[in-house]
């Protein structure tokens, strides 16, 4: 299944997020506005986060960094951040998949007049690409966001 932004991306990645019990999201950037929209069902339960310090500082930053930490706080949903991450992955935590251009945000998904177009396929996962998610997701370069992290971050 092939989405595209304008048409059917936003209701598939939410209904993708409903149809799993877990799911693990990959993505540069994101804002809240744009999180809550899929996942309605809050099956969401891992987030894994670019957030180099120009994504989250300044006038206009790519990511909500406080509405992001305090909506997975709130949701239990445990939050990475891996610099070299920019990969854009709705994951079941199996061998299924949407993998495509769009960000998190509302201009990825297409929610805004002028967004941006996106376009993502439904995929079926091999062992090697299994791998090479958790490479990324367990590896040493991805780390777990945790207060002191955020709170450098917020400084920063």
């Amino acid at each position: 299944m092939n989405y595209r932004s304008q048409q059917n991306l936003e209701a598939g990645f939410d209904a993708f997020v409903a149809d799993h019990d877990e799911v693990t999201l990959f993505t540069a950037y994101i804002k809240r506005a744009a999180l809550e929209r899929i996942n309605t069902s809050r099956r969401i339960n891992q987030i894994v986060v670019r957030w180099e310090t120009r994504d989250v500082c300044g006038p206009s930053p790519a990511s909500d960094l406080e509405e992001i930490w305090n909506y997975c706080q709130a949701q239990n949903i445990k939050l990475y951040r891996n610099t070299k991450l920019h990969m854009k992955v709705l994951w079941n935590n199996s061998h299924e998949a949407i993998v495509g251009s769009a960000n998190i945000t509302r201009n990825g998904l297409g929610l805004r007049d002028r967004a941006n177009w996106e376009f993502a396929s439904r995929v079926e996962l091999g062992q090697e690409d299994l791998l090479y998610l958790n490479t990324v997701l367990l590896g040493t370069e991805t780390v777990l966001v945790t207060e002191e992290l955020y709170q450098d971050l917020v400084r920063a």
